[in-house]
């Protein structure tokens, strides 16, 4: 009986995990789309844009950089 609980427990943590990891590699590609190289450098397209701790885009107004 403990197993088949802990089985279950162990199984819903697996998939939230491979949920947020999913769901983490999503808003990544999103935001690095606004990555680009300029004189052999990369640049963001848009000031303010991070990955950590999660992926995100300024909002507001934008100014290119």
């Amino acid at each position: 009986m403990k197993s088949s609980r802990r089985t279950k427990i162990l199984f819903a943590v697996m998939v939230l995990i491979a949920l947020i990891v999913t769901v983490y590699s999503a808003s990544a590609y999103s935001v690095a789309s606004l990555v680009y190289e300029y004189e052999g450098r990369l640049v963001w397209a848009q000031a303010r844009s991070t990955f950590l701790p999660w992926p995100t885009t300024p909002t507001g107004l934008n100014f290119s950089v």
